[in-house]
């Protein structure tokens, strides 16, 4: 019965209504009469409104779709994931990161062994540093190095978003059928939830 998945999203929209918070995004797994899952955001404190919701809900009521011997629980999970801002490393300000020069080394006559052309930059942040002395000009070293430093953020922030979502996904498995914080049953015209 994923319709109580769809019933559940419905109710618990309408408490954060109610306590003056902002519904944004919705989004469902599967069709919106009976989706597998909803996930939607809320701006303010979430927490504090849905502080009695959060862990199992069992809605209790026989199926008209099945015979008698029918399941007569459904279950669904409440859980809440703080969203996580989208850091865009598409730009490093020059504060955030610290610039040193040194000499390079290696082949490349007179030249190298008295210039400072070498190049490290480090993210002070993330402690991410690279070092570049591939080219003659210290200015082309730093463009290079700032570049490749972009890069590995990108990368790192890649990750970090893949692994929440990961969480997330683990979260939606690690349902407890027995323990419900919540018991539900359908309403008179079976279209809605009330307490049970």
């Amino acid at each position: 019965m994923r319709e109580f998945v769809a019933l559940l999203a419905e109710e618990l929209q309408t408490r954060c209504r109610a306590a003056g918070l902002r519904i944004g995004a919705v989004s469902t797994h599967g069709n919106d009469e009976s989706p597998r899952s909803v996930a939607f955001t809320v701006s303010g404190a979430v927490s504090a409104a849905l502080a009695g919701f959060v862990g199992t809900h069992v809605l209790v009521a026989r199926s008209s779709r099945r015979g008698r011997r029918a399941r007569k629980r459904w279950f669904a999970g409440v859980s809440i994931h703080a969203q996580q801002a989208a850091t865009a490393v598409a730009e490093i300000r020059p504060d955030e990161v610290e610039v040193t020069a040194s000499r390079a080394g290696g082949p490349g006559g007179q030249h190298v062994n008295t210039t400072d052309s070498a190049v490290r930059v480090r993210h002070k942040a993330s402690g991410i540093s690279v070092r570049v002395a591939g080219e003659r000009s210290q200015h082309r070293n730093r463009s290079v190095a700032l570049t490749r430093l972009r890069e590995l953020l990108g990368e790192r922030e890649q990750r970090e978003r893949a692994e929440r979502a990961k969480r997330r996904r683990r979260a939606h498995y690690q349902l407890e059928r027995g323990g419900a914080v919540r018991e539900w049953h359908l309403d008179e015209r079976g279209a809605g939830l009330r307490p049970a």
